[in-house]
């Protein structure tokens, strides 16, 4: 059951740094420079931008941990 359990959260948990990184910098300074407040920023550049990455890794985490429960 151990080995269920890391076959669904090493493809969850891995691309959910590399999503968040990939927030454009250049976006994030531009929203600064325009008086957005921390939350805005967060909300609509962090996690639009990595959604998309931490979806894919969930969906690799739930294929991955039906078929070691198979």
């Amino acid at each position: 059951m151990k080995l269920a359990s890391w076959k669904i959260s090493i493809p969850l948990l891995l691309p959910t740094p590399i999503a968040t990184a990939k927030a454009f910098v250049s976006s994030i300074g531009n929203a600064k420079i325009m008086g957005a407040s921390r939350w805005s920023i967060f909300c609509n550049i962090v996690i639009q931008g990595s959604l998309p990455d931490v979806l894919v890794g969930a969906g690799l985490a739930i294929g991955s941990g039906g078929m070691s429960v198979i």
